[in-house]
C-alpha cells in the first residue's frame, strides 16, 4: 500500500469518528432539551381542566412532538428499519390530526400512512434487519 492510500483511509477514519461524536453530542443535546420539556408536562396537563379543544390540541401536539423527539434518539442510537418507519408513521399521523388539512392533502396524508403500513407489513424483513445491526 502506498503512503497516500495510507493516509486517505486514517483521514476517512478519523472523520467518521468525529462524526460519531458529533452524533452523540447532538443526541444527548437533545435528550437534555427533551428532560428540559417535561417539566411543563403539569402546565399542560393544567391546561385541559379547561374541557376545550384547543387545549386538547395543545396538549396532543406537545405529546406526539415530545414522542417523535424520543423516537429520533431511538433511531439515531439503534438504527433500524422498524424504528425509521415507526417515526415517519408518527409524524405523518401528527400532521393529520394536529394540522386541519384540505380534502386532498388528507387523502395524501392518508395513502402515505397506507404505503407505510404496507411497508412495514410485507416489504420488511426482521431477521435482515437484526443481522445488519
Amino acid at each position: 500500500m502506498r503512503n497516500y492510500d495510507k493516509f486517505q483511509l486514517w483521514l476517512r477514519d478519523l472523520i467518521y469518528r468525529i462524526c460519531d461524536y458529533l452524533i452523540y453530542i447532538l443526541v444527548f443535546s437533545i435528550f437534555i432539551a427533551i428532560i428540559m420539556t417535561l417539566f411543563a408536562l403539569p402546565d399542560q396537563l393544567h391546561a385541559l381542566l379547561d374541557f376545550s379543544s384547543e387545549s386538547l390540541i395543545g396538549f396532543l401536539q406537545y405529546a406526539i412532538n415530545m414522542l417523535i423527539a424520543v423516537e429520533m434518539i431511538h433511531v439515531v442510537c439503534k438504527p433500524s428499519l422498524d424504528s425509521v418507519v415507526e417515526v415517519l408513521i408518527i409524524a405523518v399521523t401528527r400532521e393529520v390530526i394536529i394540522n386541519h388539512f384540505s380534502t386532498l392533502e388528507t387523502l395524501i396524508a392518508i395513502l402515505s400512512l397506507a404505503v407505510l403500513f404496507l411497508i412495514r407489513k410485507f416489504l420488511f424483513i426482521k431477521q435482515i434487519d437484526k443481522e445488519e445491526a
